[in-house]
């Protein structure tokens, strides 16, 4: 998924802000709980995004939500509505945790498995990552029985597939392919009849 560049100049700001003030850590987490609790409230993403309400009605919708917050935060947000750049907020808060991954040396990978992992393979997975990367890793862990075996890792949104449910469909693709441009099966089936 790609980022849209104006969220990316915000969080990019307001990383050099924080680091400045010595907080980005305590923003990384105030952005996150923002959008947690933004996320557990449809309406309030409704009335940011809605043309028709004014950058203090929005402000407004949100005043709660953005109180909890960093001021660095806080002005983030409230500079963003009263320019109308609420649609960068789609995409701000996951800029913000790419410029501080970019920033820390830290390097962010999901992880899809077929089932949970444990201990032992999410340290050997991390060890082997970091030992690859150089970097320390920040692996965020998702179960999809779908993939039957194997992992699937996204780092740097480059997807790399080792799933079974990967290498069954490009086999079936590969058999497809075989089936409609083979021309010994045709000479075969012309044979027989």
């Amino acid at each position: 998924m790609s980022l849209s560049a104006l969220a990316c100049r915000y969080a990019e700001a307001l990383w050099l802000a924080a680091h400045e003030a010595g907080a980005s850590e305590q923003v990384l987490g105030d952005l996150a709980a923002l959008k947690q609790r933004l996320d557990a409230r449809p309406v309030a993403w409704a009335t940011l995004f809605d043309p028709s309400r004014s950058a203090a009605d929005k402000e407004l919708a949100i005043k709660a939500d953005l109180e909890a917050a960093h001021r660095l935060v806080r002005n983030a947000v409230r500079l963003m509505l009263a320019r109308s750049r609420e649609e960068a907020l789609r995409d701000f808060f996951r800029a913000f945790l790419d410029v501080h991954q970019r920033r820390t040396g830290v390097l962010g990978v999901k992880v899809e498995t077929a089932a949970a992992l444990n201990a032992d393979e999410r340290k050997q997975l991390v060890g082997a990552l970091s030992a690859a990367t150089g970097r320390t890793i920040d692996l965020e862990e998702g179960v999809r029985p779908e993939l039957i075996a194997g992992v699937r890792l996204t780092v740097d949104s480059r997807l790399i597939d080792g799933s079974a449910e990967a290498r069954i469909r490009r086999i079936r693709n590969g058999l497809r392919g075989v089936a409609v441009g083979s021309t010994q099966g045709n000479n075969q089936d012309s044979a027989r009849k």
